[in-house]
């Protein structure tokens, strides 16, 4: 398995959202509002994308090991995943949805997130949907 960065993920990005839905990558749907910057495939077994939304940058891997890192995660309600988790670190959000017993199995979203109060990463991963 390919252990990457989570800076690598924020140089990518993604798809969908509860208002109009935008483009989409194989699992999900970037909010029509979001712009999609960039796509790679670094290996077969999973997708990197980058996007833009509300005058911030996110990241995306769509795949199937998504790195969970050290730190203490935080669970999350999104409409995506009930269950979604979410670690911050020094103002960056990591956030893991469960999309699918199948590949993919999971999104990890990756955007800014300086406070409980200001993070642009949640509101961004709330407005994705499903393929």
């Amino acid at each position: 398995m390919v252990r990457l960065s989570p800076l690598i993920f924020l140089m990518l990005a993604g798809c969908s959202s509860q208002e109009a839905r935008g483009t989409c990558g194989e699992s999900f749907c970037l909010p029509a509002s979001a712009k999609l910057i960039g796509k790679q495939t670094p290996v077969e077994d999973f997708n990197l994308y980058q996007a833009e939304w509300d005058h911030a940058r996110f990241g995306i891997y769509e795949g199937d090991a998504p790195q969970r890192g050290e730190a203490r995660r935080i669970a999350l309600r999104l409409p995506m995943d009930r269950a979604a988790a979410m670690s911050v670190t020094d103002g960056q959000a990591s956030i893991i949805i469960k999309v699918g017993k199948a590949w993919p199995e999971y999104l990890d979203v990756m955007g800014p997130c300086p406070s409980d109060g200001n993070c642009p990463a949640k509101l961004f991963a709330a407005l994705l949907s499903r393929r």
